[in-house]
């Protein structure tokens, strides 16, 4: 998806948004991995080794999954997983000729502007410049387009559109734009391995799935909420 985004099918940020947001951020073992309850081996070794690691048989609900029910973690889902995360955040946006794009409405620092994302919490992007420069930011696709408002300052701007990016002009050192939204809740039915998941969004965010189940149900976020 990053590569066909970034060879000009914009409509691919979306499905690089919402991966990066959902199932690789929960594919990863954090905290469960150093966990009482999680089904390993009685040896302290294990847990510490695989806190950090990216499951290699999950199902959008839960960690674990294989269908023989062996506890694996194979090496290359971990290397992948951590590449992935490394490369959403390199490409999050570019800087070129005075100009700074931002493809994807995550946080991130840079050089020239701190990006600040709010979801789920409220749909809000806020960009704060280190230097003068020009802007390009591409709204998610799911919201409404007469939902949008860009702010410098605080200051309402018009909507200028160049493709699926807003644009600016010019904005000074110390400033902050912002992109303000309406956030979408919605649900979703979709079967994997002949298994049904319910998964309850807001904006680009799962906040819940269904079946709450297995040895390590996973998008428990009642703190994002």
């Amino acid at each position: 998806a990053l590569l066909l985004a970034r060879a000009g099918y914009t409509d691919c940020w979306d499905d690089v948004d919402r991966f990066a947001r959902n199932q690789l951020l929960e594919n990863q073992f954090g905290a469960l991995a150093r966990g009482r309850d999680l089904p390993l081996p009685d040896d302290p070794t294990v847990a510490v080794a695989l806190a950090g690691a990216w499951e290699s048989f999950a199902l959008p609900y839960r960690l674990l999954a294989r269908p023989d029910d062996r506890r694996l973690v194979e090496g290359c889902c971990s290397a992948s997983g951590a590449r992935a995360l490394s490369r959403v955040w390199e490409h999050t946006l570019d800087y070129a000729a005075d100009t700074l794009t931002i493809h994807l409405g995550l946080s991130r620092s840079s050089p020239w502007a701190d990006v600040y994302s709010h979801e789920p919490q409220r749909g809000q992007l806020d960009i704060v410049l280190h230097v003068p420069l020009a802007l390009r930011l591409r709204p998610p696709r799911w919201a409404p387009p007469d939902g949008l408002t860009l702010l410098l300052d605080e200051v309402p701007l018009p909507l200028e559109w160049d493709g699926d990016y807003l644009t600016v002009a010019q904005a000074p050192a110390g400033a902050c734009l912002s992109l303000r939204y309406p956030l979408l809740d919605r649900q979703e039915g979709f079967a994997v391995n002949a298994e049904t998941t319910l998964a309850f969004w807001r904006g680009g965010t799962v906040l819940d799935v269904l079946p709450d189940s297995g040895p390590v149900p996973i998008y428990r976020r009642d703190r994002l909420a």
